[in-house]
Order: structure tokens, then C-alpha cells, then sequence
């Protein structure tokens, strides 16, 4: 009888110790897989970010250049209005032909030779003059062109230009 205990013991604690390494087993494949899923993500969120990095990249350089395009338009605007005075300095008084520098929130510029009869425009560019009216009102009252744009929900380099052309 002895021998019949030893050996239910012996084969019970071999059980038990078979049972313990299948858990062990399982725990690290588990583990295995997660580290795997784990790794996949940070791949995709590495090419994310790296996709993130180039589209950033682009949008700098698209802003340098719309800033240097906007240093350009300043330092033609200038040049524009030095050579109108000196015309306006070189040409006797009555030769001169009335010149308006710039147009001001009074007059509407010329249309566009693809733009709609002045009797029927169309409603986008009523209301395009509009805002660009109601924009030279504002920057005439003081108000910065962030606000301007801001406020009328339209670009500020539009705004800036706008704000160019009135001299401000």
C-alpha cells in the first residue's frame, strides 16, 4: 500500500508540475503576442509621425514662401507708389490727369474682364466686395488686420494686402 500512495503522490505532483509549465507556456505566448501587437503599433504610429514630420515640413516651406511672395507685393507696393510721386512731381500741374493711387473704401475696383455684367454679379462676389469693403471700413477704424480677418472670417494675407493697398 505504501508504494500504491507513493506513486498517486509522485504522479499527482507530476500533474501538478505538468499543469504549471502548460500555464507558464500559455503565459508566454500570451506575453509574446502583446509584444508583438505592441511593436506593430509603434510601427504604425513611427510612420505616422513620420508622415506627420514631412506634411509639417511642406506647410514651413509653403509659408516661407507665401511670406516671401508677401515681402515681394510690399516692396512692389512701395516701388508703385515712390514712382507715382515722382510722376506726379515731374508732370505740371495741369497736364496731370486725376490718378488715385490706390482705391479706397468710396470707389469699386474695375471688374475683371471674366466677370459678370455690373447690372447682375453674381452673389458670391457681392458679397466678396463686401467683406473686402467692410474690411477697408475696419482697418480704416483702427482695428489690426488679425482682427479684421478674424472678424469677417476671411485670410489675413488678404487682409494684409488690403491693408497695403490703403497705405496702413
Amino acid at each position: 500500500m505504501q508504494g500504491l500512495e507513493i506513486l498517486y503522490w509522485g504522479l499527482s505532483i507530476l500533474f501538478c508540475l505538468a499543469m504549471g509549465f502548460a500555464i507558464l507556456l500559455w503565459c508566454r505566448s500570451w506575453r509574446k503576442e502583446e509584444r508583438e501587437e505592441s511593436a506593430r503599433q509603434i510601427g504604425a504610429l513611427t510612420r505616422e509621425v513620420a508622415r506627420l514630420s514631412s506634411t509639417i515640413d511642406l506647410l514651413e516651406n509653403t509659408s516661407a514662401s507665401l511670406q516671401t511672395v508677401d515681402e515681394q507685393f510690399s516692396r512692389d507696393i512701395e516701388n508703385l507708389r515712390n514712382c507715382i510721386v515722382r510722376v506726379r512731381q515731374t508732370v505740371p500741374q495741369e497736364n496731370r490727369a486725376p490718378i488715385s493711387p490706390l482705391p479706397d473704401a468710396q470707389q469699386d475696383s474695375p471688374p475683371l474682364p471674366e466677370a459678370p455684367s455690373p447690372e447682375h454679379p453674381s452673389s458670391s462676389q457681392a458679397s466678396d466686395d463686401d467683406q473686402f469693403r467692410h474690411a477697408r471700413t475696419l482697418l480704416k477704424s483702427g482695428q489690426t488686420p488679425e482682427d479684421v480677418a478674424r472678424t469677417l472670417d476671411i485670410g489675413i494675407a488678404e487682409v494684409r494686402m488690403i491693408a497695403r493697398m490703403m497705405g496702413l
